[in-house]
């Protein structure tokens, strides 16, 4: 995430959407959340798509991908809740999207990880020239 905001010339404060890897088990959600309240603080909202599509394994990046473009695209599009976390979780000061809302983006970030430690954060935005 860091290097994506490095290499976007971007600081966290800039991203206006975190569409997380979020697998909807505990522990995996549990330590990117850690890692995103690391770099991003509690501020920037985050949903995850795979508690609705399941893991789509090797398509997941594109997918979630797309849902950030289309975010970015059409304001009139709605983020997506992520309903999963349990109360008393760790998660509890993370700024998880609980409830659908039109957002007015500039900057997504979406996050895949994958096994044996490959990972990826693609920054997406509007073209604001």
């Amino acid at each position: 995430m860091e290097k994506a905001l490095k290499s976007a010339k971007l600081s966290c404060g800039d991203i206006d959407y975190i569409n997380a890897h979020g697998t909807a088990t505990v522990k995996n959600d549990e330590m990117e959340a850690l890692a995103i309240n690391r770099v991003f603080g509690n501020n920037t909202p985050l949903s995850s798509s795979k508690h609705l599509t399941g893991h789509t394994l090797g398509a997941a990046g594109a997918i979630e991908a797309g849902i950030c473009w289309l975010l970015l695209k059409d304001s009139g599009q709605h983020m997506l809740p992520y309903n999963v976390i349990k109360e008393g979780s760790d998660l509890a000061d993370i700024k998880i999207i609980k409830q659908a809302f039109k957002p007015a983006l500039k900057y997504c970030l979406s996050n895949s990880f994958a096994f044996g430690g490959n990972n990826a954060s693609l920054i997406l935005g509007v073209n604001v020239d």
